[in-house]
């Protein structure tokens, strides 16, 4: 059962209405990469998750994208009240969303096309499911950057930043409980992850600015398939992955492969 507080998350208080931009911003209420299809996935997701962090981790996400969803409704009902006809014919972007909806919320892609399931899974395997959330919210955070740069309303900026900001923090505990929960039965898939973010720390902040510039960080894979599959090395005391020793021809292996734990420099061992 859900509780209702009959606030929003974040205040929305537009002062002038822009029909052309509540175009675009309709897309993240109904689009492929909107908050619609985001409390679904999640919401629904869950039932299958068979850890109770994770699964509180999807309840809690998927209403909190419930919460969302009227925020941006509230955007485009006030970028859109009281349009007088005049304002509608000078604005062709909007006209052929008021001829289906008038200024009614619909949830539909700024492309006019009307919000699908086709756009989301739950497929109730761990991996598949948890690695596509966090590919969801960071085309989320895109979304909500490229509106930023369609927007010259602080109003409107001031909400959609802290949606955005949303977004990275829900692709952050995404990325926490993939490489927490599955450790259980993925061991080495779950080393590899974790060696991963020990290297790439900037990985955690991927998104948090919209300079198109910044590069993506390079993944780095840290367990080859020259190693055993059912033990890979690994490090006890600071939980990071080791590299078994020997070379490797193939592009899944790195050329720094050594047995001795890359943080405290210690032996590394194999898992039990």
């Amino acid at each position: 059962m859900f509780h209702y507080e009959k606030k929003l998350q974040f205040p929305v208080n537009i002062s002038t209405p822009n029909p052309k931009l509540a175009a675009f911003i309709i897309s993240q209420y109904g689009g492929p990469d909107g908050e619609l299809g985001a409390s679904m996935r999640y919401l629904s997701q869950r039932y299958a998750m068979p850890y109770a962090e994770a699964k509180g981790l999807l309840t809690d996400i998927g209403t909190e994208e419930l919460g969302h969803m009227e925020m941006v409704a509230a955007i485009v009902h006030q970028l859109t009240r009281n349009l007088t006809d005049e304002e509608v014919r000078a604005n062709p972007t909007f006209a052929p969303y008021f001829v289906d909806h008038t200024t009614g919320i619909y949830p539909t892609a700024a492309s006019g096309f009307p919000w699908s399931a086709g756009s989301i899974q739950s497929t109730g395997d761990v991996i598949a499911d948890l690695t596509e959330d966090l590919a969801a919210e960071q085309k989320a955070r895109l979304t909500y950057d490229n509106i930023l740069r369609l927007s010259d309303d602080p109003d409107v900026n001031n909400v959609i930043r802290f949606l955005r900001e949303r977004e990275i923090v829900h692709f952050q505990r995404f990325g926490e409980a993939n490489h927490t929960d599955l450790s259980r039965f993925y061991p080495l898939w779950a080393a590899a992850y974790r060696g991963y973010w020990h290297r790439n720390s900037i990985f955690q902040n991927v998104g948090m600015t919209a300079n198109s510039v910044t590069p993506i960080p390079q993944i780095y894979r840290y367990v080859s398939h020259c190693e055993p599959a059912s033990a890979p090395a690994h490090h006890r005391q600071c939980d990071t992955p080791a590299a078994s020793p020997g070379g490797c021809d193939t592009p899944d292996a790195l050329p720094s492969f050594r047995t001795n734990c890359d943080l405290c420099s210690s032996p590394a061992v194999s898992l039990p």
